[in-house]
């Protein structure tokens, strides 16, 4: 068995929650007769004396010795083994173990019950006729759930396994002048926070301030007082918290450039003014055709794409290579599907520029 975990990145870099998906990596051996040739099988955590039996005609039977288990519930595990010496996944297999009294004839005499955890309270009826019918006293039980554990005893004195059935206490007062009056309520485990809203005709709205929440899953807590001081059953309500990014059209600052593969070396330039002319040195530059790189960031500090532009140096003698563009140039399609757009300078010369000197001797 493996887990495939994902999550999902939108246009703003944020993430998803994690999702999960299981599945089972199963080696099939290809053109290959595979046959299953035995079954192995243990009881409860007793692999050490497991027991194997031979599978026939792809079908097997065997007998399981119960004799030296205790009474109670048991899990069989069991796997097969084919031609090739490989097992299957282990299976399992619950069972139930009842010691029953041979010539002997078994009654149900009494059924011995108790709450929650009060066992050293338990209380004990007579069954007559194969029925029995008694009445729980609730009036010391706390208000909410509780769970009612019963057991039969026969007259060898052995008892049946422990049966449990929950059920609710709720304290009704008998006045029709109760009315709900607040409901309190508070986030996640943060109770020392908590609020308190009145109730006005049986209606009630209020607002969760989420400014100081961290993004992600939360769990509102809530509950309903009356005018007699009784709270309700606690509520929940889950709700998600997502960071929406504020975003402000923006503005080139920066020009970061480099030559050919010499990244490592790269120059940054400020822009402050929309209509700037560029001005970079190619002295030292070998002659022959180079790759000029650059990018833009915005006040944002993010980083528009690469753009290239080729070049040729004849003779260079501390030339000077001029780039002009206009950063006021904006597509208006792409400005409005998307609010990160940068505006990105339009290379004015098409055709691969030539920088010329005027010495001869370079």
């Amino acid at each position: 068995m493996h887990t495939l975990h994902y999550r999902l990145q939108d246009s703003n870099n944020e993430w998803s929650v994690p999702y999960a998906w299981q599945f089972f990596v199963i080696r099939r051996i290809v053109n290959t007769t595979i046959e299953v040739t035995n079954i192995e099988y243990w009881v409860d955590t007793d692999s050490d004396n497991r027991t194997t039996a031979a599978v026939t005609n792809d079908s097997v039977a065997f007998t399981l010795d119960a004799s030296t288990l205790r009474e109670g519930m048991h899990t069989l595990y069991y796997r097969f083994k084919d031609n090739e010496g490989e097992y299957s996944v282990p299976h399992a297999w619950q069972f139930f173990v009842v010691r029953h009294m041979v010539n002997t004839i078994i009654k149900v005499t009494d059924i011995e019950y108790w709450v929650d955890t009060d066992y050293d309270n338990r209380s004990t009826m007579t069954v007559t006729d194969d029925s029995v019918a008694f009445t729980l006293d609730a009036s010391t039980l706390r208000e909410g759930m509780h769970t009612l554990y019963y057991r039969f005893r026969d007259n060898e004195g052995e008892h049946s396994y422990l049966h449990a059935w929950d059920f609710f206490v709720a304290r009704y007062v008998n006045n029709d002048s109760i009315n709900v009056t607040e409901v309190e309520y508070w986030v996640d485990t943060i109770r020392s926070n908590t609020q308190t809203k009145s109730v006005t005709d049986g209606a009630v709205a209020f607002t969760i301030d989420a400014s100081a929440m961290r993004q992600g899953l939360h769990t509102l807590f809530y509950r309903f007082r009356d005018n007699e001081n009784g709270y309700s059953y606690l509520h929940t309500w889950q709700f998600f918290v997502v960071r929406l990014r504020q975003y402000e059209t923006p503005s080139v600052i920066q020009c970061e450039y480099w030559f050919d593969d010499n990244v490592a070396n790269r120059q940054t330039v400020d822009i402050t003014e929309p209509n700037a002319v560029l001005s970079i040195s190619a002295v030292g530059m070998k002659s022959g055709t180079h790759t000029f790189y650059y990018r833009f960031r915005d006040n944002e500090g993010e980083y528009g794409q690469l753009y290239m532009q080729q070049f040729i140096k004849i003779n260079p003698y501390d030339p000077i290579m001029i780039l002009p563009y206009d950063i006021t140039e904006l597509d208006a399609d792409m400005q409005t599907a998307n609010p990160d757009y940068m505006a990105y300078p339009t290379i004015l010369d098409e055709q691969m520029p030539v920088i010329e000197c005027n010495d001869p001797e370079e």
